[in-house]
């Protein structure tokens, strides 16, 4: 799969909608479990499902504003350059990176596992030049299964697609805020 390819051009809609600490993707509410937010730097929060925690998440959304002047604060060599990370740890995963036609926005999808066991990861990261000062803007969207549940490639292919989109939708203005 790897490579990259250019993002069509597509309208911006809001499937992912944020109530304070609180974000909706996919028709589920995710909460805030972590958050490192200090003044100046890197910021992340992760948002899990109100079932979950952080040691046994099955889907949980990442929201990140990330200073990489070594990748020149790039979307689309960002997702190139996580794309190459992942492959290196893992040559038989699948994984894709797309841009726009300015490099500005960004999407990878990747799924990924450690050998010899049947926990996968797929992941949907979507990654933008802020509005506001330097660095680089990501969504995440990843969820956690069994290769050995019954009808799990099947289920992957359709939320693969369906995720994809929903990252391509999100308001990417709604996660920027999240991390002021």
């Amino acid at each position: 799969m790897g490579g990259l390819a250019v993002l069509p051009a597509t309208g911006f809609f809001a499937p992912a909608r944020a109530h304070g600490r609180e974000l909706q993707f996919d028709q589920e509410m995710y909460r805030q479990a972590h958050a490192v937010l200090p003044p100046q730097g890197d910021r992340l929060v992760e948002l899990l499902r109100p079932t979950e925690t952080l040691q046994n998440w099955t889907r949980l959304l990442g929201l990140r504003r990330q200073h990489v002047p070594m990748l020149q604060d790039n979307p689309a060599v960002m997702a190139a350059a996580v794309q190459q990370n992942v492959l290196r740890h893992n040559p038989q995963a699948k994984a894709r990176a797309i841009h726009n036609a300015d490099k500005t926005d960004a999407l990878l999808d990747f799924l990924t596992w450690v050998p010899n066991d049947h926990v996968m990861e797929f992941n949907v990261f979507r990654y933008v030049v802020p509005v506001k000062g330097a660095g680089v803007v990501s969504f995440q969207a990843a969820h956690r299964f069994s290769s050995n549940e019954p009808g799990a490639a099947e289920r992957l292919r359709h939320m693969r697609h369906k995720w994809i989109d929903l990252a391509l939708s999100v308001d990417m203005r709604v996660i920027e805020s999240m991390l002021d």
